[in-house]
């Protein structure tokens, strides 16, 4: 089963044994659409929906030479975060072309 941990501030780790980049990145994707189905409501007129990126990084031991079996929760995490913040990069800047 999936494992989920507060990192740290708004900042979560999920780990999918077993999972592909493309398991992952739907089970991302079903997160956020679920998440989106309950907005905040601050009146009777104005919602807040929430909204997330995700860092995804895929790990096996066994499936690539090139990874050291001596490789570190850290750097994992370093990993996934650097993924995180391209894909916010990528939002960003498709919302800017959306908004030109």
């Amino acid at each position: 089963g999936s494992f989920v941990a507060r990192y740290g501030g708004d900042e979560f780790v999920v780990l999918l044994p077993g999972f592909d980049e493309y398991q992952a990145e739907a089970w991302c994707e079903c997160l956020q659409q679920k998440v989106f189905k309950f907005p905040f409501k601050e009146s009777i007129d104005e919602k807040h929906y929430i909204g997330f990126s995700a860092g995804i990084y895929t790990f096996s031991p066994f499936g690539c030479p090139a990874y050291s079996s001596d490789i570190t929760a850290n750097q994992l995490i370093q990993m996934a975060d650097q993924a995180m913040y391209e894909e916010k990069r990528t939002k960003k800047l498709a919302k800017e072309i959306y908004e030109a």
